[in-house]
């Protein structure tokens, strides 16, 4: 017989994802460790430790955090940037 994962169990780890991916394009966090500890804080752990043996989705996480956090960074330089040429005029 297959291993099959029942219903609850992809719609549990569906939200544990979700959630995960909300917090790497936040911006706020570094890498999947990080993001790992905010979702213990709310999930089981070995509920999460289920999503984050996959080598693949903390490549992905870390991939968001890079893009998130590349794009943060790019508004605060634009925000600054303005913010000094309006005060030299």
């Amino acid at each position: 017989m297959k291993n099959m994962i029942d219903t609850d169990t992809m719609e549990r780890r569906e939200r544990i994802r979700k959630k995960a991916f909300e917090f790497a394009e936040s911006g706020a966090f570094t890498n999947w460790q990080a993001i790992g500890v905010a979702l213990r804080s709310q999930f089981p752990t070995s509920h999460v430790e289920d999503i984050l043996a996959s080598p693949f989705c903390r490549l992905d996480l870390n991939n968001r955090c890079d893009k998130a956090r590349r794009h943060d960074l790019s508004d605060k330089d634009i925000h600054e940037r303005d913010g000094k040429q309006g005060g030299i005029e």
